[in-house]
């Protein structure tokens, strides 16, 4: 609970900490670095959209270059890592909204990992093997991958009321009092009302607060009555 309360660069640093002082090998210190200079770049900020989102992983990716000493096509993280920041910089130009912009990341970064399937290592433990590392999916770009996966759906993921339900009816407007689409659900809440998804908790119809859909702020209004 302490550390939820706190800003994303200071939850990335206790991440990056962590992961360096607990993990052996070559992964805690490269994912140790991810999070270090993806929270640097964060810094105090409690949201992130997508061009903040672009700058960390940007930022993160940087670093882990530096550290590792590697380049693409060398069969590391980095072959996942930068489609991913690559994707998120077109997704950003294209005008794309965040969580589109994380699916298309997770997808870049996803082919990237299966393109180090033939690849010979050149960094890391796996060069060791020389030819023989070829034919096998590499392991940091793998779990790069389920990284920046996980983001994805964690992005998309449906807003549900404490105890499980779901919201009944919303108006949602970029500013109060600005209407916009209802968000449906058959279940409905009991009574009506609208769900502060970050604090769990149901609030009576008429009430008004900000919803982070998307890691998107809106406003929301709760409404009576199912649509």
């Amino acid at each position: 609970p302490e550390l939820a309360a706190k800003d994303i660069g200071a939850i990335f640093k206790a991440v990056g900490m962590t992961l360096i002082s607990t993990v052996g090998g070559a992964g805690g210190p490269l994912y140790g670095t991810f999070f270090l200079q993806a929270g640097a770049s964060a810094g105090a900020r409690l949201e992130l959209d997508l061009a903040g989102w672009t700058a960390a992983l940007s930022a993160a990716v940087q670093g882990v270059t530096m550290r590792g000493k590697a380049a693409a096509g060398e069969k590391t993280m980095l072959d996942a890592l930068l489609p991913a920041v690559e994707a998120l910089e077109r997704a950003g130009r294209d005008g794309q909204a965040l969580p589109e912009a994380l699916r298309l990341s997770a997808q870049a970064a996803e082919a990237g990992t299966r393109a180090t399937i033939p690849m010979v290592a050149r960094k890391g433990r796996a060069s060791y093997l020389g030819e023989r590392s070829a034919g096998h999916q590499d392991p940091g770009a793998t779990s790069s991958c389920l990284l920046l996966q996980a983001a994805a759906q964690t992005c998309e993921a449906p807003v549900q009321v404490f105890g499980g339900g779901e919201v009944a009816h919303f108006e949602i407007g970029a500013a109060a009092g600005q209407a916009g689409a209802g968000l449906k659900n058959p279940r409905g809440t009991d009574p009506p009302g609208f769900v502060d998804p970050l604090a769990g908790i149901v609030e009576p119809a008429g009430a008004e607060a900000q919803l982070i859909s998307g890691l998107d702020r809106f406003t929301v209004r709760a409404v009576d009555g199912q649509s």
